[in-house]
């Protein structure tokens, strides 16, 4: 998961020893993927790594956002410089774009703004009313595992449904193997199409 750092200045360590000499420090804003979570003698630790391949350790309790993939929702909404709608007007977003949250304000009485990069790597600002999907981090992987579940219940439902048919043909139970063939069905083109959509956004 990549964040974005929100301390002013955070020691990274080379190892899970806060007696360590620090090899860096990152400071606010910066951007580091999270690798892993680990915990020793009973604190946790964030292992790091930067862009530039260069990795470390930094305290379990440092404050950070979690920079997500989004997808709108909603039918259109207005794209600000900046966290206000008297700002400079850099476009109308449609349903459907997939954008990058990079950071939300929140305003007491109002909804908040939430800031956004566009996929031409424009940043802006969207209003906290508009409806957006967060995406999963790793949808290749969310599309293999919707690809099997669907295909499990695909596989239960046809059999219930010709296990019954032999057995019972009345049945009224026979529905419950349609209705979980059709769910499975469904299921399996979703992650299909989250699988392709991965894959072409890793090329």
């Amino acid at each position: 998961m990549r964040v974005r750092i929100i301390e002013e200045s955070v020691p990274v360590y080379p190892e899970m020893d806060p007696d360590a000499i620090s090899l860096f420090s990152l400071h606010a804003g910066d951007h580091v993927e999270i690798v892993k979570i680990l915990r020793r003698k009973g604190k946790s630790w964030v292992q790091i790594q930067q862009p530039n391949g260069q990795t470390g350790y930094v305290a379990g309790s440092t404050r950070v956002f979690a920079i997500r993939k989004v997808v709108l929702e909603e039918k259109e909404a207005n794209y600000y410089a900046e966290p206000n709608s008297e700002s400079e007007l850099l476009g109308v977003l449609k349903r459907g774009i997939h954008l990058t949250v990079t950071d939300v304000k929140k305003e007491a009485g109002s909804d908040g703004w939430v800031k956004l990069v566009h996929p031409d790597g424009q940043e802006g600002w969207i209003s906290g009313r508009a409806r957006i999907r967060v995406l999963p981090d790793n949808p290749v992987e969310a599309g293999r595992k919707q690809m099997i579940y669907g295909g499990i219940w695909l596989a239960v439902g046809i059999l219930v449904a010709v296990y019954l048919q032999i057995t019972n043909p009345e049945s009224q139970m026979m529905m419950i193997g349609y209705g979980a063939g059709i769910i499975g069905l469904l299921q399996l083109g979703q992650g299909l199409i989250q699988y392709l959509q991965g894959k072409k956004e890793q090329q």
